[in-house]
């Protein structure tokens, strides 16, 4: 069997939650000449274009939930069994495990991704080092993006210092309702408290501001999952097993591995973690040192070669083309994966209409990669691993999607 995953970082096999549950699932019961890891980072691997992926007798599986499902229910693959659970303890299982992913995580996007610091000053370098040239250029801007997404609903943008809201840009959030503004001026009560309250959060920095609110949102995340790990075998597991790790505590692990380990410019999700959580902290410990219990893991790199590469990094391109261009490659990719082929078309795309996206495709690419060969030639400022905020938009071309802000981090090179 083959696992896998996103590359290492921080002292850890994997940058990615999900990856490393399941490597810390495999290194506790998996046999260790059963498997090996590929560090990848390659969703395109998998048909579902998501990490962590299994590849077992020429099948491939994907996401967390489904590998542990096939690995416990192969072959003479297991050292020893996992535990049984009973039907409570499988409803205690689903829910926190969709409780961990729902609230743990925003909270590694806001930590690894969105904040500037500890995204120019850790993880962009970390994707440059396991990124082959010319991934380094796109792959990382898209994850960012995501994470974004992710993260968008906890109103924390302002951790990242080039991020613009709309109300912001049309300065919309400075201009207080008139019906609000006349029932403060009407209240004297009311207009003390306000100006009291202006007062005290004026004193405090953009910065000191959102700590606040992150060290919250943390606790918020670790208070439940401690309560549930003192009620269970003394702190050692998520759920009543003698002392054995279940699936839900692997995927606790990677995620609590990957707010408490990472030696970060802002580490409030550690900070938080050590502060008043000192139980989470015994147990992600206690994780990392039983999966290294048997020895190094069996790793490996991709194979692909430079075409390899260049293909992958053409795709990440064509997925997040403008003007509907990503949308028709990715039906495209779709429906040739599907094998819904018609001679020199597939089902609904005449041989014109592949071609002209194509070559479309094929330009934009050669013109990114043009402006970032010119750069590393002349040596104009830092790489992919610099500190520098490549979002930014200069030419104006952010506006056409995820591409566009690509384009608009190569022509800042000329």
């Amino acid at each position: 069997m083959e696992l896998h995953v996103w590359g290492q970082g921080f002292d850890l096999p994997s940058i990615d939650p999900e990856c490393l549950a399941a490597i810390t699932f495999f290194s506790i019961y998996v046999k260790p000449e059963k498997w090996r890891l590929v560090q990848s980072s390659d969703p395109s691997v998998s048909p579902n274009r998501t990490l962590p992926a299994l590849s077992h007798n020429s099948r491939w599986i994907s996401g967390y939930d489904d590998i542990i499902r096939h690995a416990t229910t192969s072959n003479d693959v297991l050292v020893k069994s996992v535990p049984c659970l009973a039907p409570i303890q499988k409803a205690h299982l689903i829910a926190y495990t969709a409780f961990i992913r729902k609230h743990g995580a925003p909270l590694i996007s806001l930590s690894l991704y969105v904040s500037s610091a500890n995204w120019v000053g850790s993880t962009r370098p970390l994707y440059s080092k396991i990124l082959r040239f010319p991934l380094p250029w796109t792959v990382p801007l898209f994850l960012r993006s995501r994470a974004h997404s992710t993260a968008a609903h906890l109103s924390l943008s302002s951790l990242d210092t080039d991020y613009v809201s709309p109300k912001e840009k049309d300065g919309s959030n400075r201009q207080q309702p008139a019906a609000a503004a006349d029932v403060f001026n009407r209240n004297p009560t009311l207009e003390s408290l306000r100006t009291r309250m202006h007062a005290v959060t004026g004193s405090l920095t953009p910065d000191v501001r959102s700590h606040i609110r992150l060290d919250g949102l943390a606790s918020d995340f670790y208070a439940p999952l401690e309560a549930l790990l003192r009620e269970t075998n003394m702190g050692k597991t998520f759920i009543q097993t003698g002392g054995q790790p279940t699936a839900l505590d692997c995927l606790c692990y990677g995620y609590l591995a990957l707010m408490l380990f990472p030696e970060l410019p802002r580490r409030f999700l550690a900070d938080s973690m050590n502060r008043k959580h000192k139980e989470l902290v015994r147990f992600t410990v206690m994780m990392r040192n039983l999966s290294r219990k048997n020895g190094d893991l069996r790793v490996s790199n991709s194979e692909d070669g430079m075409g390899g590469t260049l293909a992958r990094f053409m795709d990440s391109v064509a997925d997040k083309m403008p003007g509907g261009l990503g949308d028709a490659w990715q039906r495209w990719k779709r429906l040739a994966a599907e094998g819904k082929l018609a001679g020199n078309s597939v089902v609904g795309w005449e041989a014109y209409d592949v071609l002209h996206l194509a070559a479309q495709i094929l330009g934009a690419t050669l013109v990114g990669l043009t402006a970032a060969a010119y750069k590393g030639m002349l040596g104009l400022g830092p790489g992919p691993g610099g500190h520098k905020a490549w979002e930014r938009q200069i030419l104006g071309l952010g506006g056409k999607g995820e591409a566009g802000k690509m384009f608009d981090m190569a022509f800042e090179a000329l």
